[in-house]
């Protein structure tokens, strides 16, 4: 009985102590962006992921040129309460953005504090061939697919080339590859990329060569 006693009073005194004062409970003041991706499953226009490195505050992003940056839904995860865009609220996966130009992303801390990222695209410098061949499949090395083709540079996709095409496979063993090689026929002759006017072009997929430096040798 006298144990129970001690034990008794003993929690009543913790208990007035504490009671007398106020436990503050210190809210996190973290605020940071751990992953920040674009995916095709979310975004139709692009044709594959884009992985973006997160470096201090700025977000790089690099793509094909002449990719439709005027809509895109990144998908992202992050520390801390909120993340928004002008003030704008911003779901992962969800809310669309114009890249054209950067874009500063703010994460509120629970505590109240903020932290802002600037999303750049990069340009790539490498210039982007877009062929379209409406919908119809190039399995040919004989017969030629009437279609069109594009060329775009740069991050905002200026137009290098567009006119008429015919486009069939081309390679021996390299056509059973995953990475195919092309003969391109053009309705009239044109430079391409500052090379010389021709009217029969073609792309090297060069998928056997991982060091792709054997033509450029030769």
């Amino acid at each position: 009985m006298l144990k129970k006693g001690i034990v008794f009073i003993v929690a009543n005194i913790c208990f007035l102590a504490c009671s007398k004062h106020t436990i503050e409970i210190e809210l996190s003041a973290t605020k940071s962006f751990s992953f920040f991706e674009f995916k095709t499953s979310q975004n139709a226009v692009l044709a594959q992921d884009i992985s973006c490195q997160i470096q201090g505050d700025t977000i790089y992003a690099t793509t094909f040129s002449g990719t439709n940056l005027s809509a895109l839904k990144p998908f992202f995860l992050f520390e801390g309460k909120e993340v928004t865009v002008n003030n704008k609220p911003q779901v992962s996966g969800v809310t669309p953005q114009n890249f054209q130009l950067p874009i500063t992303y703010s994460i509120k801390a629970a505590n109240g504090s903020t932290k802002q990222y600037i999303l750049k695209f990069n340009d790539t410098n490498v210039p982007a061939f877009y062929i379209s061949t409406n919908n119809v499949a190039i399995q040919s090395k004989v017969i030629y697919t009437a279609g069109y083709l594009k060329i775009k540079g740069g991050i905002n996709g200026d137009s290098l080339f567009g006119g008429l095409m015919e486009i069939r496979g081309r390679g021996n063993s390299t056509w059973n590859l995953q990475k195919k090689p092309y003969k391109i026929k053009l309705g009239k002759k044109a430079s391409l990329l500052g090379m010389n006017e021709s009217k029969q072009w073609v792309l090297l997929a060069n998928y056997a060569d991982k060091s792709l430096l054997r033509n450029e040798v030769g």
